[in-house]
């Protein structure tokens, strides 16, 4: 039955699903025609006419903005099974005044279905081209899109515009440029060009992505995400979501007000990512992977710092109970104090407030770094960090605290550290450089060291920082009431200086110095080092005394102890306590008191022990010299004015003995009078030396010197050294004392007495015989060549602060002095010299030595403080004997001067005056000076020798010159100017020599205004000389009067290789040759004369070194118009010759007519040759009215010797006698004599002529007639 049944239900459903078929499709085809015709009437009769309802849409858009919208076309496609309206010239009125409209150039909008179920204006996509949108917040907070208000409910438009468009599903905006202006915080616009903005709807909410190129002011590119829930923005403040910002290459500064949350960032540019979680209108959650530089940062309620580099990922959260969780990955960090964090981790939890906590874990941090950021924090206040300052590396942090982070209720730190360094801190002890483990809290902590290279600082219980190489330590503290507790279980310790260990406790109990039980040990370590590791209750002035004392050496198995309480410190008689410090000593070197001579090569040893310290050296020297028994020590080091005790002997070279003496405050207070000796050989010193460490208490000295035959030179003081010193000289801090001291000085013996007076003067006495020669030497070297001969000698002097006053007394018989009158004196003559010398006079300082002998001479020295001559003045026969301000003067008076005997002196004088590194200037005034062979009367001369120019400055004023000259050399001109000078100089007595003939001449430059011989005027001479590197110049000589001028020059030649020569030519102009001779005392010999005569001459050698044997050259003679008159030979012995007024004396024939009365010439012409003194002519020719003569032969200057032949031919047939004797006769026979005579040339006159022969002495020669025969007539045409 059922299967029958069920066989017939099967054909009905099918039946039936056929008609549901069918009936679907009926519906179907209607409804796809309904949709063909809806179709076909939107695409071809709604589309082509959509711009008709353009006003309708313009309407409806301003109904659903609030604002006037106008459309300038509208069009419309199909896209898909959806279509699409475009609007172009879309502009939406900006409803406040002055500002731009929204205009979109293009808007295409494709309607959403969903329209029809909500029946409202919905698209799947509004797209915008190119808009200019202004966004804009004004100053009461209202946001305002192109002056359209987007979110407030006074408005017109109640925020429809943003609602609406939250509603649509796609929002696109292209190539927008977008501009944000904030009133608010009164900022400069921001602008984003290239702009692409998408808003989109989903059922989960909004999101909103924007990204562009923003201005240059903002960075390089930004993209902008926000997801949110919420669909009226009226109500933005309770919506929820989050936001992520993206930036590269931006500025800090121009997104600062937009991050005020996090700070002020005023500076810094970097990369980054920042997202932002918010709920309800509150910011919940940060999550930020940045990486900026040069950060500018100041966070809320906190200080500005400054951040070079900053990156990571941070992610901050804060619950609803208001406490932050922080966490921080790969965090980099860099202050200006440098990198604090590197890859680092950071996990914490903070709460603020009074009943705050925090905890906070960190991989790895710097501390250092970490300061300015602290600072800015604010957690500098914390009293951990205020009163330890930590620095160094922490590794594996982890802290936690209750209450405010500045004054924590409860607190506990726990880390591992490499580097690690915090400040002293009441009874925590400072470290630097540390590695190990740290852990404290509240209640105390612990501290384990291994460090190889640190610095433990205690101050309360050493003076100085304590630096090891290696320090392991294990030390706990806890803290008692009122103070803390320290126990050094172990700690090792070991340097360059030292190795050692130390253990004990340490108890502060808030009062005093607290309670130490301290032991350790020392293997060794450097002297100078030891005061650095004393305890500073081993007392200040201890350790002061040592820092100043130890220079040197080591000390060996130190062991040291300190026990008790600190405030009773040191334990005097081991009373409340004990210290000590034991050690020996090895090479030590000590200064026990500051201007005192170091101890060295100590070997001792060195015992501190409660109040008193001492040294007992086995071993010891100071400034060179072996000690014996040598002790130091301190009685009381805690005394208000603890004394210094030294006890010693020494024997050594008494120069290192003085040394010792002169190095220390000794010398001082003998007024410096050890540190003036010098010495040599042995000597033997005993010393002892009480001396206060502190306080206005004078040091105290007691010492005994014995001399053994020493050496003395006395260094800065005018006293002469001394020989074979033997005697005992006992010094204290007022001076020296010695009954005799018996010693050889100045070539002589003597004996020294001292004393002290009560003034704190010291006096010596020094009585003997000495070489007069080397006395002088001593205190008046000008003197000293010239002095020989023994005297007694009584020499005082006084010591007081310096050398005070010296004198030296003797009555100088015995000496004999050697020098020019009136210095001259024999050793039996007493010549009573008085010497005082006595420190200089004001600030020039130096010495003052004045002396007198007995009237006949007197000086005055300055000397400077090394004893070498300033200034000086020596007066001979004159009182004025006061010294020039630099420089030597020697001034002498008397009737008649040798000048070439003390010319010598002079020249000793100037160089004891210290040659050219002082002024020298001598005076010379004498009734008759002998200089050069010559003498000068009434004579007041002087020549002063200038060192900065090394000229001699020359001034002569007497009877036969007056003038100046200034000399400085070859190389300098020697110029003078004489006012006048007279010829000749009068002949000095035989026994003056002349001055020696220089070799070498100076440049000259000579002038005599009046010049004279024999009280004639010779008229003005000058003479101007050069020098060249192988020759000297006379370019120029000249004397001119009235009756002739004399010029000249001359060479001096001094070519390399070859004989020095000396060449010149001299040029006689004569006017009046018997005026000229006239003025040369020779008056009469010549009658008138005029014409030339010049010499060209030679000889070897220089120019002072002529020899008339050696002259060459030869002389030329033009005279006209001049008579020969009787003269005697003499000076003019040539003139002799020429006048041949010898020949007329002697000639048989009577020729007095023309020679007895002298000899009148028209010419007078001829050439001599010379050679090696010798003049030769050949022929010399004088044409005279009354006769002609010829002359040839030769005469010896040099050897006075002559022999001359001379022909004179007198004009006989021209005579007046002859003329007339034959017209008297025959006066035919006179007309006919004469014409023979003129045609015959003058027989007559060759009839009568002479020939005769001149020798001998020129000044008498011998005459001999000689058979005629010619002397070289003049050829034809030529006769006179």
């Amino acid at each position: 039955m059922e299967k029958r049944l069920s066989s017939l239900a099967r054909p009905l459903l099918r039946v039936r699903v056929l008609r549901l078929c069918r009936v679907a499709l009926i519906a179907s085809g209607i409804a796809a025609a309904a949709l063909a015709v809806a179709f076909a009437t939107f695409t071809w009769g709604v589309l082509p006419r959509l711009d008709a309802w353009r006003p309708e849409l313009e309407a409806a858009l301003t109904r659903a903005t609030g604002r006037a919208v106008t459309v300038s076309r509208l069009s419309g496609s199909w896209h898909g099974v959806a279509p699409r309206l475009k609007l172009e010239g879309v502009r939406l009125a900006n409803p406040r005044r002055g500002g731009n409209a929204l205009t979109l150039s293009a808007l295409t909008l494709t309607p959403s279905w969903q329209s029809l179920l909500v029946w409202e204006a919905r698209f799947s996509r509004i797209a915008i081209e190119s808009p200019r949108v202004e966004l804009s917040r004004d100053k009461a907070g209202r946001l305002f899109l192109n002056g359209v208000e987007l979110a407030s409910s006074d408005s017109p438009s109640d925020g429809r515009l943003a609602n609406w468009l939250l509603a649509q599903h796609r929002v696109e905006i292209g190539g927008a440029a977008l501009s944000w202006r904030d009133e608010l915080f009164d900022l400069p616009p921001l602008r984003l060009e290239r702009g692409d903005l998408t808003l989109a709807t989903t059922l989960l909410g909004h999101r909103l992505t924007v990204s562009g190129r923003p201005g240059a002011e903002l960075g390089r590119a930004l993209r902008f995400e926000a997801k949110w829930r919420g669909d009226d923005v009226r109500a933005f403040r309770r919506w929820s979501g989050e936001a992520e910002l993206a930036l590269e290459g931006a500025r800090v500064g121009a997104w600062s007000r937009y991050l005020a949350p996090l700070g002020r960032l005023s500076e810094g540019q970097g990369d980054g990512e920042l997202s932002v979680r918010f709920d309800e209108g509150e910011l919940v959650a940060l999550s930020a992977d940045v990486k900026v530089l040069n950060v500018a940062y100041q966070p809320d309620g906190a200080g500005a710092m400054r951040l070079p580099q900053f990156g990571g990922k941070l992610d901050v959260e804060r619950d609803a109970g208001g406490v932050y969780r922080v966490a921080a990955r790969e965090l980099s960090l860099s202050t200006l104090a440098g990198r604090a964090f590197e890859r680092a981790t950071v996990e914490g939890r903070y709460k603020p407030g009074a009943d705050g906590f925090g905890a906070l874990s960190l991989s790895n941090a710097e501390l250092a770094p970490l300061a300015p950021l602290i600072h800015a924090l604010g957690a500098h206040r914390n009293p951990l960090f205020v009163r330890f300052a930590p620095e160094g590396r922490l590794s594996g942090l982890a802290a936690h605290w209750q209450g405010p982070v500045d004054a924590p209720r409860r607190y506990a730190l726990s880390t591992g550290f490499d580097g690690l360094g915090w400040r002293y801190d009441g009874a925590v002890p400072g470290v630097t450089g540390a590695s190990g483990s740290l852990s404290f809290d509240e209640a105390g902590g612990r501290l384990r060291l291994h460090n190889r290279a640190s610095r433990v600082t205690m101050p309360r219980v050493f003076p100085q920082p304590l630096d090891f190489a290696r320090l392991d330590a294990d030390v706990d503290w806890r803290r008692e009431a009122g103070g803390v507790a320290l126990a050094f279980r172990s700690v090792r310790f070991a340097n360059a200086d030292l190795e050692g260990e130390l253990s004990g406790t340490y108890r502060y109990t808030g009062a005093g110095a607290g309670v130490a039980d301290l032991s350790g040990g020392v293997a060794r370590v450097d002297a100078v080092r030891v005061p650095a590791y004393l305890p500073y209750a081993a007392g200040a002035e201890t350790l002061a005394w040592l820092q100043r004392a130890l220079k040197g050496g080591r000390a060996e198995n130190v062991r040291f102890a300190l026990q008790g309480e600190l405030d009773r410190f040191p334990f005097k008689g081991g009373a409340g306590g004990r210290f000590y410090v034991g050690a020996g000593v090895r090479d030590g070197v000590l200064l026990f008191e500051p201007g005192w001579p170091e101890l060295r090569g100590i070997d001792a040893e060195l015992v501190f022990e409660n109040e008193a310290m001492r040294i007992a050296a086995r071993r010891a020297s100071t400034v060179g010299v072996p000690l014996s028994d040598v002790k130091v020590g301190i009685a009381d080091l805690s005394a208000d004015a603890p004394r210094l005790t030294v006890d010693g002997k020494a024997a050594g070279p008494l120069a290192k003995m003085l040394a010792y003496t002169t190095q220390s405050p000794v010398d001082g207070w003998l007024a410096g009078f050890t540190g003036q000796i010098g010495a040599s050989g042995p000597a033997r010193l005993g010393l002892k030396l009480d001396i206060p460490l502190s306080g206005p208490q004078a040091p105290r000295v007691e010492g005994r010197l014995a001399f053994a035959g020493n050496a003395l030179s006395f260094r800065d003081w005018p006293i002469p050294p001394a020989s074979g010193v033997d005697g005992v000289l006992v010094f204290t801090e007022r001076g020296v004392n010695s009954p005799g001291v018996r010693l050889t000085a100045l070539g002589g013996p003597f004996v020294l007495k001292a004393d002290t007076g009560a003034d704190g003067r010291m006096h010596f006495a020094v009585d003997g015989e000495a070489d007069s020669h080397a006395a002088l030497k001593t205190y008046l070297p000008i003197l000293a060549p010239y002095v020989a001969g023994r005297s007694r000698y009584a020499v005082r002097f006084a010591v007081g602060e310096g050398l005070e006053r010296l004198s030296v007394a003797s009555t100088m018989v015995g000496t004999r002095l050697d020098a020019p009158a009136p210095a001259d004196k024999p050793a039996e003559a007493a010549w009573p010299l008085a010497l005082t010398l006595r420190p200089g006079d004001g600030r020039a300082g130096g010495w003052a030595v004045d002396f007198d002998v007995q009237g006949r001479a007197r000086g005055a020295l300055r000397l400077d403080d090394d004893g070498g001559l300033r200034a000086g003045a020596v007066a001979v026969g004159r009182r004025d004997a006061e010294p020039p301000a630099r420089g030597f003067a020697l001034r002498v008076r008397d009737e008649e001067v040798d000048l070439d005997a003390w010319r010598a002196r002079l020249a000793g004088a100037a160089d004891t005056a210290g040659g050219a590194a002082l002024p020298f200037v001598a005076e010379l005034d004498a009734d008759r000076v002998a200089v050069g062979g010559y003498r000068f009367n009434a004579v007041r001369a002087s020549a002063a020798f200038e060192p900065a120019r090394r000229h001699w400055l020359l001034a002569l004023a007497s009877r036969e010159a007056a003038g100046e000259a200034d000399f400085g050399g070859l190389a300098v001109p020697l110029k003078a100017r004489l006012s006048r000078l007279a010829l000749p100089l009068s002949a000095a007595p035989a026994a003056s020599a002349r001055l020696p003939v220089a070799t070498r001449l100076p440049p000259l430059d000579i002038v005599a205004d009046k010049v004279s011989w024999r009280e004639q005027p010779l008229g003005r001479v000058e003479a101007l000389a050069r020098r060249e590197p192988h020759a000297w110049l006379l370019e120029r000589v000249r004397l001119s009067n009235d009756d002739g001028a004399l010029s000249g020059r001359l060479a001096a030649l001094e070519a390399a290789g070859r004989p020095a020569r000396v060449e010149g030519r001299f040029d006689l102009e004569l006017k009046d040759l018997g005026g000229l001779l006239g003025r040369f005392g020779e008056p009469g010999r010549v009658a008138g004369g005029r014409g030339d005569v010049v010499a060209e001459f030679a000889w070897p050698g220089g120019v002072l070194d002529y020899q008339p044997e050696a002259l060459d050259g030869k002389v030329t003679v033009a005279l006209r118009d001049g008579r020969f008159a009787q003269v005697e030979p003499g000076a003019g012995r040539l003139l002799g010759v020429f006048s041949l007024q010898s020949l007329a004396r002697r000639l048989r024939l009577d020729f007095s007519d023309v020679f007895g009365k002298g000899f009148s010439f028209d010419k007078l012409d001829g050439v001599a040759r010379i050679e090696s003194g010798v003049f030769r002519a050949d022929a010399v020719r004088l044409t005279g009215p009354a006769a002609d003569v010829t002359m040839k032969g030769e005469i010896d200057l040099p050897r006075d010797r002559q022999r001359v032949e001379v022909r004179v031919s007198p004009k006989l047939s021209e005579s007046a006698a002859l003329a007339t004797g034959a017209a008297l006769l025959n006066p035919v026979a006179g007309v006919a004599a004469l014409a023979a005579q003129k045609v015959l040339r003058d027989p007559l006159n060759q009839l009568f002529a002479a020939d005769y022969l001149i020798t001998g002495p020129i000044a008498n020669p011998d005459v001999r007639p000689l058979a005629n025969k010619p002397v070289n007539p003049p050829p034809q045409g030529r006769q006179p």
